[in-house]
């Protein structure tokens, strides 16, 4: 049986919001001084001068071990002049608005949430059901790759128009995100996709948008692509929060889904948001031990790079404690490929490549920045509560391989090694993902690796030699020739080696896919997980989720204990936890454990963030935050 291993964690710091009766929002503060400050301009007869400010979103840099500590550029053949001819101007002129960076080239900054969005389902009406008695429709809703199931529907007797009044409330770490609302059809054990809808929400404080949208499906072999299915009542809330830094007391453990090499994968909710998360927990004395800092430093960064792709799971935030690193992930309530190709057996072609064709388009946008994924296996691919994938744990990636670039570091799992791993002394290209996405379409259509072995040396011995043989029945002629120009043992023949992804693309395999589409997740899945709850586990492995959470959870922090290069801020309040839930508390330390040492602590600097880093706040909203807090986390830490 193999070992299942969960997906690392996101990001670093989300704002909480503060309770009306408490101080006022800066950034109310922030509109009511602009306001007078136009104000002031009119009286005073000032015409034509710009005072916006924009909110720059340029990319930080991740401080990792052995980086140049000389690359922050100055400028200092263009300072101006001491003295000047021109007559002074007495008009304050504040600083030019920074340029705002394309966010496909911009680094994502996981340091703070920009605010929270809070989204109301309230009804539908004129839904497309299958038995207007029967029918019991319900919502589940994502927002930057973190999802909400609304089964709670108040009673009513006929399921075109439901009643829900489901609330909801999202961490926004980025800007151009949507909200995607899917509304199914349930009678009984029965589930069907009635219809979907992206709704664009307005990122601006204080600011909420209420109204009718109508909801499409897809409406294959026909001319008109999509067809309307009925409507939703849906009201949308922004609301811009400060930054600040988060630590494991923002998040309350609830099981155990997960055990990797170095740490655990808990499911935890967010105190403030109530939102649901994955939250790796690694060891730092266990990564320095074993020197795997560099590739622990490299999943951090490599996660930042999953904003764009929807078949990557996505990073909110990070942090460190004196004694652990802590990723936290969007949680996939759909748990692993691999439990469910373990409970069935084998999949349908039809269902296999569906999945194989969104993870072509994860290793597509990885290969597009130069990353090597290495290992591609059912144990790192999870399951939405719709049913799309999310490729997972990049632990054994490598960044900065460029086309036709090298590397020869051995590892991986053992049966979807690439023989060139194995055999060529010069090294291997990204192409070595291509040959285990071969190995696993071979394996969820025929129930088993194609060079599987108990003896290890065997295994190799099939990897590089051995013949591939197809059971009768299982996989059509197309679906062959896919699987053979995957596994050819010739990296420079291999399908993939012309254009990467194109290649595969292309392929008559695939020859009735609308890949624009299925980047949209326009194209409803083959297969959809039955997911109880939004905090259900049951599609992870009981051998986890079994576990007394209090015996597995042996990491905490507590105020005196915050001594982590990228800590430095007091805790803030707590919300009361939930009775079902474990709160992080501090731990018994042992007392022959000597602490980690200064120079250890150093290479994890730049892990987490402190606030909103250099560059990506205007100097006005900054001055602002400074005055109403008295932050001392405004400068660099």
């Amino acid at each position: 049986m193999k070992a299942v291993i969960t997906p690392p964690q996101d990001g670093e710091v989300t704002p909480k919001a503060r309770p009306a009766s408490m101080e006022q929002n800066p950034f109310d503060l922030l509109q009511e001084r602009s306001a007078s400050a136009s104000a002031r301009s009119s009286a005073m007869g000032i015409i034509g001068v710009d005072r916006a400010v924009e909110r720059a979103s340029s990319p930080s840099v991740l401080l990792t071990p052995g980086h140049a500590q000389g690359r922050m550029s100055t400028d200092i053949a263009n300072v101006a002049p001491l003295a000047s001819r021109d007559a002074p101007e007495f008009m304050i002129k504040l600083p030019p608005a920074k340029t705002r960076l394309d966010m496909k080239e911009a680094t994502r900054q996981t340091g703070s949430a920009k605010g929270y969005l809070r989204v109301q389902i309230i009804e539908g009406r004129g839904l497309s059901v299958s038995s207007p008695v029967h029918s019991r429709p319900y919502v589940v809703v994502q927002f930057d790759k973190n999802e909400y199931i609304g089964y709670h529907e108040e009673s009513t007797s006929d399921g075109t128009c439901p009643v829900w009044n489901n609330s909801m409330t999202f961490d926004v770490t980025t800007e151009q995100q949507s909200v995607q609302i899917s509304v199914y059809d349930r009678v009984d054990d029965c589930e069907q996709l009635i219809g979907t809808r992206d709704i664009q929400p307005r990122l601006i404080h204080r600011s909420t948008m209420k109204r009718w949208y109508t909801l499409f499906a897809r409406n294959e072999g026909q001319e008109e692509e999509t067809v309307p299915c009925g409507e939703i009542h849906v009201q949308i809330s922004y609301e811009r929060l400060p930054p600040r830094k988060l630590t494991a007391r923002d998040f309350e453990l609830l099981k155990l889904i997960g055990r990797g090499t170095f740490g655990r994968v808990f499911q935890v909710r967010k105190k403030d948001t109530q939102r649901i998360y994955a939250m790796k927990v690694l060891s730092k004395r266990e990564i320095a031990m074993k020197k795997e800092v560099t590739h622990t430093m490299g999943e951090r960064k490599i996660l930042e790079k999953s904003l764009d792709c929807p078949f990557l799971v996505g990073l909110k935030f990070s942090f460190q404690t004196e004694t652990e690193l802590f990723f936290v992930t969007d949680y996939k309530s759909g748990g692993e490929l691999f439990w469910h190709l373990q409970r069935e057996g084998r999949f349908t072609e039809a269902r296999s490549k569906f999945y194989i064709a969104e993870l072509i388009l994860a290793l597509e946008h990885l290969h597009k920045y130069d990353i090597v994924y290495r290992d591609l296996k059912p144990e790192n691919i999870l399951l939405d509560a719709t049913g799309h994938v999310a490729l997972c744990d990049f632990g054994l990636s490598k960044a900065d391989l460029g086309a036709g670039e090298l590397t020869n570091t051995f590892c991986g799992t053992t049966e979807y090694l690439a023989p060139e791993i194995l055999l060529d002394e010069m090294g291997y290209s990204k192409l070595v993902d291509f040959w285990s996405l071969g190995v696993l379409l071979f394996e969820m259509c025929c129930g088993w690796s194609p060079f599987y072995a108990e003896d290890t040396q065997q295994m190799y011995r099939n990897i590089c030699f051995g013949k591939i043989k197809f059971p009768r029945g299982a996989i059509s002629d197309g679906g062959k020739q896919f699987v053979k120009g995957l596994l050819n043992r010739n990296p420079k023949h291999r399908l993939g080696a012309q254009h990467d992804a194109q290649d595969l693309k292309e392929h008559v395999f695939f020859q009735d896919m609308d890949w624009h589409a299925l980047l949209q997740k326009q194209i409803p899945p083959v297969f959809k997980p039955l997911v109880e709850s939004n905090d259900s586990v049951s599609n992870f492995d009981p051998e986890f989720t079994s576990a007394d959470i209090r015996e597995v959870a042996d990491f905490a922090i507590s105020d005196d204990e915050d001594k982590s290069p990228d800590n430095r801020e007091a805790p803030s309040k707590e919300s009361t936890s939930s009775s079902k839930a474990m709160a992080i508390q501090k731990p018994e330390r042992d007392d022959k454990e000597e602490p980690l040492s200064s120079s250890v602590q150093e290479k994890f600097r730049g892990f987490s963030y402190s606030g909103s880093p250099k560059g990506s706040v205007s100097y006005l909203e900054n001055a602002i935050q400074a005055i109403d807090w008295g932050r001392e986390d405004a400068k660099d830490t």
